[in-house]
């Protein structure tokens, strides 16, 4: 035995290549066999990539989820901008409408102010006219109530000579006329 040392550390492997002799191939003792640690960081790895992927699917998912349902979110509001658009339109030409009949009413009321005040002029001049008459109509009741004074006072003049003539008549009564006439206002 070469070294006897050596071959009590080598176990049951190295008396088999001492028999054999120093040709033969040598094969190194089983240790206790201790995986690599990179091994033990690749399975963590791998665990930790699964763990981003499946985080990375669902950011992915919800992504197109909002992705979707915002554009969904500006389709609707752009309908919406240009319903309102379409109705800020038809106000616009309800307000042009509204403003030109304003302005003709404008102008009518203008055109009122201006009879109106012609109006005011002519019930003025009315006014006057119709003091004008009242006191013309005053004289020409007292006129008449004057022509009428004689009228009655002629009566009463013709009246004795009127009854002689009623009483040559046929058809006369004859009767004597009435009093007084009414007296002057």
């Amino acid at each position: 035995m070469p070294n006897s040392r050596l071959h009590h550390n080598l176990g049951p492997v190295a008396d088999e290549n001492a028999r054999n002799g120093p040709s033969a191939v040598r094969e190194y003792p089983d240790a206790t066999y201790r995986r690599p640690e990179y091994l033990e960081y690749l399975e963590r790895a791998t665990l930790a990539i699964r763990t981003v992927r499946i985080v990375a699917y669902a950011g992915m998912v919800a992504f197109v989820v909002l992705a979707t349902y915002g554009f969904w979110l500006i389709y609707n509001l752009t309908n919406d901008v240009h319903r309102a658009v379409d109705q800020t339109v038809a106000m616009v030409e309800q307000m042009q409408s509204m403003t030109r009949i304003m302005n003709n009413m404008h102008q009518t009321m203008g055109d009122m102010d201006t009879s109106i005040t012609q109006m005011r002029g002519n019930i003025a001049e009315v006014n006057a006219n119709m003091a004008t008459l009242s006191t013309y109509v005053a004289q020409m009741g007292n006129t008449v109530a004057m022509m009428q004074h004689s009228a009655r006072n002629i009566d009463q003049s013709f009246s004795p000579f009127m009854n002689t003539f009623n009483r040559f008549m046929p058809f006369g009564s004859g009767g004597p006329m009435p009093g007084y006439a009414p007296p002057v206002r």
